[in-house]
């Protein structure tokens, strides 16, 4: 009695009988899905939102000391405690959110709580733009007024990135498979330190020829760019910290974001490394400009190439961090970055030597252990 290979005749076919079709799916090996470089749409307009935003972001900064210690505080003693207010200002939310914010972006729509801080970031930068003389005003703003405001806006801009940047992060896990999600992190930091080393020597001409309005008017366009493009993403449905139907203890889960962090030895040293490393950076991007001014006596209209020595640096440690850690280990790398951050950070009192290198082989380290903890388990890590 004939069959044919794929029909019997009864309810079983032989044991031994395989069709060549199931044979060939058999044998033949399951490939993985080839994406693009940019990864998949959603990830594309996440991505090119935040590349207008960081440059917007380098460039504001750049012109921002430069307006604050040169028109703002023109010739006066204080201005150094200016500028100082300034980085203060953009640390306080740090600070006070930083171990906070995690928990609110769990029980939040991850897109829209984008969405409004990119709204907010818009409307708080655009505020800057009468003082600084785009849009004639009909009477004299006082110079501590005017550093009033400043400061005003640099600390509600800060509270609006601890919100989005955890849902940013969050919701590249959403839309990122797990196997692309080291490349959309490289792709996301690369582009921030090509940001740093084409921005500044922008930046910094722009301001001496058209004034800060220039800056402050891109930044603000970028954050609108940014909350066009994030409206553009339609992500899978995303996971929270709560179940449906279920009451959120903020308290308890802040509380349990806590436990977590001090029984992980892991996450303890990265969080003192962050606090150890941007100690020292914050000192001489507040204090930089007067040490390139009057100790080096360089023109400024050059300052701009200082930052652009960091980018560079960053970069190259970024290349180093990925060539030495699967041989050494990211532990090694971490301490490895931490030690030349150090060195760097004190020749940097002497010569300008950029602290970027040391920096990005330890920020590199740092973020794949911490993400590895984060990701993995589907989870963000709080507080």
């Amino acid at each position: 009695m004939g069959f044919s290979p794929t029909c019997y005749k009864g309810d079983i076919a032989p044991m031994d009988a395989v069709s060549p079709q199931t044979e060939n799916a058999e044998n033949k090996p399951e490939k993985e899905q080839k994406l693009p470089f940019y990864i998949n749409r959603n990830f594309a307009l996440l991505f090119s939102g935040y590349v207008v935003s960081v440059v917007g972001d380098v460039m504001f900064t750049s012109t921002l000391s430069l307006w604050v210690v040169l028109v703002v505080a023109k010739n006066q003693s204080w201005a150094p405690i200016a500028l100082g207010g300034v980085l203060i200002a953009a640390l306080v939310p740090t600070l006070l959110l930083g171990s906070l914010a995690g928990v609110f972006v769990d029980r939040w729509v991850k897109r829209i709580t984008m969405l409004r801080m990119d709204g907010l970031r818009t409307i708080l930068v655009l505020l800057l733009v009468p003082l600084a003389g785009l849009l004639p005003l009909p009477f004299e703003v006082p110079a501590i007024a005017k550093l009033i405001i400043v400061y005003i806006v640099v600390f509600l801009n800060g509270i609006c990135s601890q919100f989005f940047n955890p849902s940013s992060f969050a919701l590249t896990g959403d839309i990122v498979p797990d196997q692309y999600r080291s490349r959309a992190t490289g792709l996301e930091q690369a582009a921030s330190s090509l940001a740093y080393i084409i921005a500044p020597p922008i930046a910094v001409p722009l301001f001496f020829a058209l004034g800060a309005q220039v800056a402050i008017l891109f930044n603000a366009i970028s954050f609108a760019v940014s909350f066009l493009a994030v409206l553009a993403i339609r992500p899978p449905a995303s996971t929270t910290s709560l179940k449906e139907g279920e009451k959120g203890n903020f308290l308890r889960e802040y509380l349990q974001g806590l436990s977590f962090i001090g029984k992980n030895k892991v996450l303890l040293i990265a969080i003192l490394g962050a606090f150890l490393a941007v100690i020292p950076e914050g000192a001489l991007n507040s204090l930089g400009l007067f040490f390139y001014q009057n100790n080096l006596h360089a023109p400024l209209d050059l300052f701009g190439w200082v930052g652009s020595a960091s980018g560079i640096g960053g970069i190259a440690g970024a290349i180093l961090a990925a060539l030495f850690a699967q041989r050494l280990g990211i532990t090694r790398v971490f301490s490895g970055g931490l030690l030349l951050a150090g060195i760097y950070d004190d020749l940097c009192t002497h010569n300008m030597a950029s602290p970027g290198t040391g920096l990005r082989f330890y920020n590199r380290s740092s973020h794949s252990s911490g993400e590895r903890r984060s990701w993995s388990d589907g989870t963000q890590c709080h507080p």
